[in-house]
C-alpha cells in the first residue's frame, strides 16, 4: 500500500510539472512576432523558402476598397471599361421605341461623368426630330456589384469588362415613378450605321466630321487631294447668330499641278426667285451675287489670295438648242451640265443636303435639296416663253429641261478653284 499510494504522488508530481512547462511554453510563444500569412493560395518556392502568392490583392483592387472613387480607384475600372472614350453606345429610353440615343462617354474623374449625346424621336404624322447636347452626371460605386453607376435616361453600369444599361421602366404609380432593371451588357457601335446619324448631325448644327481639314501648320493645301474636305471661309448655317459664324466645308472634285476645284458640300443658301426668265449665266443675279457680297463677306483676306478668276465656258444647251450665252470670268460660280455629270457620274454622288439656316429661310425639312447649275434649260411653251434654268434634283437626277428661274426654294453650291501653292 505504501508503494502503491508512493507512485501516485509521483504521477501527480509529473502532471502538475507537465502543466507549468505548457503554461511557460504558450506564454513564450505568444510573446514573440511572426509575420502573419497574407491570405489567398500559396505555393512555397524551393530556393528561398519563401511563400509566393498567386492570388494576392493588387494594389488597384485595395485602391477600390479603400476609396471607390478616388484617383487610381476609378483608373482601374473606368479605364479599362471605357479605354480611351471614344465609342458610341446605343440605348432605347422608353418602351414605346420611339426614342433612339447614341452616347459617348468622354471624360470623368470618378465623381462626374460627360458625355456627349445625339437623339432621333419619331413623332406623330412620321416627323423626325433630332437632338445634340452635351452633359454631365455624378457617378457612384456600388459595393455589391462592383461597379460604378450613373443615372441618364436609365441607368448605366460600368464594369471592368463590360458596360451596362438597364432601360427605365413605368412602375405604374401616381404620382409617376420609375422602375430600372433587366440589365443587358451594352457594345460599342459605329455611329455612321445609323440611317438618322448625319441627319441628327446637320439638323444640330454639326456640318463638319474628323475627316474635314483645317489648314495649319501641319495641314497645308498641298495635302489636298480629290474626295478631301476642307473648312474654308465662314458662312452663317446653324440658324444661330448667337455663336457667331460656321466653318463652310468644301468637297475637292478635281485638282491639277497647282489648284483644287472644290464645291460646297451644302446648299448654303437658296437663288432669290426672279421674274422673265433665266438670262444665261453672264446675266444671273446669282452670279453677281456670289462674286459680290458672298465673296466680299465670307473669307479673310488670306483666303480670297487664294481663289483663282476662272474662264467659265458656258456652252449651249444642245439638247434644247438653247443658247449658254458668255463665256465669262468668275472667282465662284455654279457647275454646268458637263461638269456635274463629270465630277458626280452617279445620281448617288449628286445627293445634297441644305444648312439649317437655308431650310428655314425657305420653310424646308431635314430632306435633301434641289440644286441649281448654271446651264440654260428649255424654253417654255405658250405666247410668252422663258428660259428655264438646269438644275439637279433630290434624286440625283440631272435635270436638262430646267426649271422657272421663280421657284425659290432651290439651294446654292457654290464652286471655286483655289490655289494650293
Amino acid at each position: 500500500m505504501k508503494t502503491e499510494s508512493k507512485k501516485s504522488g509521483s504521477i501527480g508530481k509529473v502532471a502538475i510539472i507537465s502543466i507549468v512547462a505548457i503554461t511557460v511554453l504558450t506564454i513564450l510563444l505568444s510573446s514573440c512576432s511572426f509575420n502573419e500569412k497574407p491570405k489567398g493560395e500559396s505555393k512555397q518556392s524551393e530556393s528561398d523558402q519563401t511563400y509566393v502568392y498567386e492570388k494576392a490583392e493588387t494594389l488597384d483592387d485595395i485602391e477600390i476598397k479603400n476609396n471607390p472613387s478616388g484617383k487610381d480607384g476609378h483608373k482601374a475600372i473606368l479605364e479599362s471599361c471605357l479605354g480611351d472614350m471614344e465609342d458610341f453606345y446605343s440605348c432605347w429610353p422608353n418602351t414605346s421605341g420611339n426614342l433612339e440615343m447614341l452616347i459617348k462617354f468622354t471624360y470623368t474623374d470618378g465623381k462626374i461623368m460627360d458625355f456627349e449625346c445625339y437623339e432621333h424621336t419619331l413623332r406623330l404624322y412620321g416627323i423626325d426630330d433630332y437632338e445634340h447636347f452635351k452633359g454631365s452626371e455624378p457617378i457612384t460605386y456600388n459595393e455589391k456589384e462592383e461597379c460604378f453607376e450613373m443615372e441618364f435616361a436609365g441607368t448605366w453600369r460600368f464594369y471592368r469588362d463590360c458596360v451596362k444599361y438597364a432601360q427605365p421602366l413605368y412602375a405604374g404609380t401616381n404620382p409617376p415613378s420609375w422602375l430600372t432593371e433587366e440589365y443587358d451588357t451594352v457594345y460599342p457601335v459605329n455611329p455612321d450605321d445609323y440611317w438618322w446619324y448625319d441627319n441628327a448631325k446637320r439638323q444640330t448644327g454639326e456640318y463638319e466630321d474628323g475627316n474635314t481639314v483645317h489648314i495649319n501648320g501641319t495641314n497645308t493645301y498641298e495635302n489636298l487631294d480629290v474626295g478631301s474636305t476642307v473648312a474654308f471661309g465662314k458662312y452663317e448655317m446653324d440658324d444661330d447668330t448667337s455663336n457667331g459664324l460656321e466653318n463652310i466645308v468644301w468637297e475637292v472634285i478635281d485638282k491639277e499641278e497647282d489648284k483644287v476645284l472644290i464645291i460646297s458640300q451644302y446648299c448654303l443658301f437658296c437663288q432669290e426667285s426672279y421674274t422673265g426668265g433665266y438670262q444665261t449665266w453672264e446675266k444671273c443675279p446669282t452670279r453677281k451675287l456670289l462674286n459680290g457680297s458672298f465673296y466680299d463677306e465670307t473669307f479673310t483676306e488670306e483666303e480670297k489670295q487664294r481663289i483663282l478668276t476662272t474662264k467659265v465656258i458656258n456652252k449651249d444647251n444642245e439638247e434644247y438648242e438653247t443658247s449658254g450665252g458668255k463665256d465669262t470670268n468668275d472667282k465662284i460660280f455654279l457647275l454646268s451640265i458637263d461638269e456635274v455629270n463629270k465630277y458626280f457620274p452617279k445620281d448617288e454622288d449628286r445627293y445634297a443636303y441644305a444648312t439649317l439656316s437655308a431650310q428655314k429661310a425657305v420653310d424646308e425639312d431635314e430632306g435633301k435639296f434641289d440644286w441649281w447649275l448654271r446651264s440654260p434649260g428649255r424654253m417654255t411653251e405658250g405666247f410668252d416663253p422663258v428660259l428655264k434654268q438646269s438644275y439637279v434634283k433630290t434624286n440625283g437626277f440631272v435635270s436638262k429641261a430646267g426649271t422657272i428661274v421663280n421657284c425659290y426654294n432651290l439651294g446654292i453650291r457654290p464652286a471655286m478653284w483655289i490655289s494650293i501653292t
